[in-house]
This record gives structure tokens, C-alpha cells and sequence, in this order.
């Protein structure tokens, strides 16, 4: 009885834990076992098994606890400040595919690299691990804890062979996303809209569209500043919802 009652309250954290050993693990070896490290042209293609691994996880988890994982806050649904920020970053992925497509291999890898990630993390991070807090925590603690720990997955980087002062960019830039991604989920109430912006963000960025554009350039900066912005904007009105969800 004592085990049961321990694995139901542990078991997302357990999951969460697999999830970085895996991940750790899979940097390690492309690193050093197939001397392919993290900013490689070909790290997308030798990684891409580790990717479908955690999303193929994360889904089969998601799907099963479900029940539990839902968000069922009081506060309405609603799309008007995440549409603001969706709709130019889109904009900029359509522009990425259509500048970068053919009919070779590495454009469809980076294309469904991404989309694994989009699943994996924001199932991961959003879906699991902040449904789950929001049954013990405010929301904007569940959405700040979430961000915080999205944030030390990107130091696993360092196993990939990216430097300290890169990995610690990476941390930051990623922990006022994962503001920006938990704020989006609590206020649409749908997994689908962060895990779409993550896969076209990344897209966008792995695929190299940015570089050479200043055009690009100067737009990815300024959604990231929008990020900021509408992440306030939410935070703050989420700050009238005082009670976790009802068991």
C-alpha cells in the first residue's frame, strides 16, 4: 500500500528523471561514442533515434494518465495573446520550409527532428510535469517550476560537447520560454499550441533559416521580446487563480 501511494505521487518526477537519463545518455553517445557533437551539421540525423524514443514515451505516458494530467483551472480558455506571437512566428516557419525545401534527406530529418522535440518537451515539461504540479501548486508556481526545470535539461547540452558559456545562453533563453510555453497551455488549455510553437521555433532555428537574414535575425529577437511581454501579461492574470485543481 505505501509503495502505491508513493508511485502515484512520485511517478511523473520518476518519469521526468528517465526521461533526462535517456536523453543524457544519447548525448553521450553521439558525442563521444559517434563523434558527433551537439552544433554538428549531423547531429540532427545521429540523434534522431533518441528523439523518437522520448516522444514515442512521453505520448504512450501522456495518453495513459491523462485523467490525471488534464488542466481543469477555472480561468477561461482563450487565444488572442498566444495567436499574437503564433501568428508571425508561423509566418516565419512557412518562410524557413519553403527556403530550405527539397527532396533530400536532411531537410525532412531537421523537419521531423523538430517535431519529435515539439512533442517530447512540451509533453514532457507542459503536458506531464506541469499537469501534474497544478494539482499540488498555483499555477503560476507549476508554470515557473516547470520553466525552471525545462531550463536544466538544455545543461545536459554540455555532454554534447557545448561549451559552459553556450550551455549557459541556452539555460536562460530556455527558462523564459518555458514561461512563455506554461503560460500559453494554462491560458489555451490545449498541448497542441505549445507543442506547435516549439516545433516551428526550433524548425526555424536548426534549419539555419535565420542565418544570413537580417530580416529573420531581427524578427526572431523580437518575438523573443514578445515572449517576455505576453508571459507578464498572463502571469499576471493568472494570479487570481489561488487554488490547485480538484482532485
Amino acid at each position: 500500500m505505501v509503495r502505491v501511494i508513493f508511485w502515484r505521487k512520485m511517478k511523473n518526477y520518476i518519469f521526468l528523471f528517465v526521461y533526462m537519463v535517456i536523453m543524457a545518455a544519447g548525448l553521450l553517445y553521439c558525442n563521444y561514442g559517434l563523434g558527433t557533437a551537439y552544433d554538428s551539421p549531423e547531429f540532427s540525423a545521429k540523434f534522431l533515434p533518441v528523439m523518437i524514443i522520448l516522444a514515442v514515451m512521453v505520448l504512450i505516458y501522456a495518453i495513459k494518465n491523462k485523467k490525471d494530467l488534464a488542466v481543469n483551472t477555472d480561468n477561461k480558455k482563450g487565444y488572442l495573446w498566444f495567436l499574437l506571437i503564433f501568428i508571425p512566428l508561423l509566418g516565419m516557419g512557412i518562410y524557413s520550409v519553403i527556403k530550405n525545401f527539397g527532396l533530400r534527406a536532411e531537410f525532412f530529418v531537421v523537419l521531423f527532428d523538430s517535431f519529435l522535440i515539439g512533442i517530447a518537451e512540451e509533453g514532457m515539461y507542459r503536458g506531464i510535469l506541469m499537469g501534474g504540479l497544478l494539482r499540488k501548486l498555483r499555477p503560476i508556481a507549476a508554470i515557473i517550476i516547470s520553466a525552471v526545470l525545462f531550463s536544466l535539461l538544455h545543461f545536459l547540452n554540455i555532454l554534447g560537447g557545448v561549451g559552459l558559456s553556450d550551455v549557459s545562453n541556452q539555460m536562460i533563453s530556455t527558462f523564459f520560454m518555458g514561461l512563455f510555453l506554461g503560460s500559453a497551455y494554462l491560458y489555451t488549455k490545449n498541448i497542441w499550441f505549445p507543442i506547435l510553437f516549439h516545433f516551428i521555433w526550433d524548425y526555424i532555428i536548426l534549419s539555419g533559416a535565420v542565418a544570413g537574414s537580417s530580416i529573420m535575425t531581427v524578427t526572431v529577437f523580437g518575438i523573443t521580446g514578445f515572449e517576455l511581454v505576453i508571459s507578464a501579461i498572463l502571469l499576471f492574470k493568472f494570479r487570481k487563480i489561488s487554488s490547485p485543481v480538484p482532485k
